[in-house]
């Protein structure tokens, strides 16, 4: 079954108006530097999206802006996803359909990214955000034996690092990750993130489409992984997994919910593992988690971005439900593009929304307009949201 717009009517209309506003003041906005997450690399993604709905001109643009990203790419400040050379090379990637990308310049991206993978012993962080896990997201972009060889090479660090016992497999984050001296103090040996942006769902996630795609050593890693995972689960409808287990922390942790943390998160690694696996009974497990979210008001406020507010939400119950058919998840997402939209106020902000100062970029993907841009764009559209492969939570759709 192909991609299916969730919303119709008068929210299709008030979605796709959002977009168009958000679209506009985007282009009066200097984009910062080539990255993919605020950078010239965040444009050339809406771009390609709003031209594969129908909108060449908007394709124009995102040509121009990923030849900028590549021009500029000496400014990354780091090889890393968000706003690193992982992340234009992913846009490079993605927009192959588009543009036509000569295979020296993928030569020379395979080489920067393999530089930094062929670190041995790995040495970085392995999260997302600012690490091995993010890196590899060009390696799934990247068709063929250039990208099977990268991955490959990330499933080889990741199997290193891996904490094993009895029939479970973790990661361990090192205690620098914690915000403040006294919790850095309590766990001088480190703590389990239980997050996709920091965390063990994302290393569950590439693990997952790296045993999609038949990359040696990855399905021996994946049971473990979700065995560990599943141990954590509290069974609270209130909360089911952790955002952390470390000393002095509340063992569940505050309730989030969306892209970055929480039950949402943790059910779309289980589902994902399980298409991977074929085992019905993660995907079911999954499901449940994601059934009791969309069954819970928040119990904080949230703004309408995509990490880790109702957008993310919305697009999280989105996918889940068009990978299994849950509709019960279906109208959890309309819910939430619906509050998203509720939150617009027009001329305010980037396209109607405006975000707190000390937790957004509010022209970014993750933290502002853009995400919203691109995920109301899948909720009115039949075209499916590719650009959230770059976060790892692009599950398969249902088939039949």
């Amino acid at each position: 079954m192909g991609w299916r717009p969730l919303l119709e009517g008068d929210d299709a209309g008030r979605a796709l108006a959002a977009v168009r506003a958000i679209t506009d003041d985007l282009a009066r906005i200097d984009p910062e530097g080539p990255g993919f997450n605020a950078g010239h690399a965040s444009r050339a993604v809406l771009g390609a999206h709003l031209a594969r709905t129908g909108d060449a001109e908007a394709g124009d643009g995102a040509v121009d802006a990923l030849e900028q990203a590549l021009d500029s790419l000496d400014r990354a400040p780091r090889p890393w996803v968000l706003d690193g050379v992982a992340g234009v090379a992913w846009t490079a990637a993605h927009l192959a359909d588009l543009v036509d990308i000569d295979e020296e310049t993928f030569a020379e991206l395979d080489r920067l990214i393999g530089g930094v993978l062929a670190i041995e012993p790995w040495t970085h962080e392995w999260e997302y955000v600012l690490g091995l896990t993010g890196l590899a997201v060009y390696a799934l972009e990247r068709p063929g034996a250039p990208g099977d060889a990268l991955l490959a090479q990330a499933v080889h660090h990741l199997a290193a690092l891996a904490e094993r016992q009895a029939d479970t497999i973790t990661w361990r984050s090192p205690p620098t990750l914690l915000r403040g001296d006294a919790a850095r103090q309590q766990n001088p040996d480190g703590y389990y993130n239980v997050g996709l942006a920091h965390g063990v769902l994302g290393a569950i996630m590439l693990l997952a489409e790296a045993t999609s795609r038949g990359v040696p050593g990855a399905a021996e890693l994946l049971p473990g992984a979700v065995s560990w995972l599943e141990a954590q689960d509290s069974g609270s409808p209130a909360r089911r997994f952790p955002l952390m287990i470390a000393r002095g922390l509340a063992e569940h942790g505050a309730q989030r919910d969306g892209w970055c943390y929480g039950d949402q998160a943790a059910a779309a690694a289980l589902v994902r593992a399980g298409q991977a696996m074929a085992r019905p009974a993660w995907i079911e497990h999954g499901l449940s988690a994601a059934r009791e979210v969309a069954r819970r008001e928040p119990t904080a406020r949230l703004d309408a971005a995509f990490c880790h507010g109702t957008l993310g939400r919305a697009h999280m119950f989105n996918r889940l439900a068009q990978a299994t058919g849950d509709d019960e998840l279906a109208e959890a997402a309309r819910h939430w593009y619906r509050r998203t939209l509720d939150q617009r106020a027009e001329g305010a902000g980037v396209g109607g929304f405006v975000f707190p100062e000390e937790t957004s970029e509010p022209a970014s993907i993750l933290t502002g307009s853009t995400g919203i841009a691109l995920g109301l764009l899948a909720a009115a559209s039949p075209v499916e949201p590719g650009w959230d492969r770059a976060f790892l939570c692009a599950l398969p759709l249902r088939s039949g």
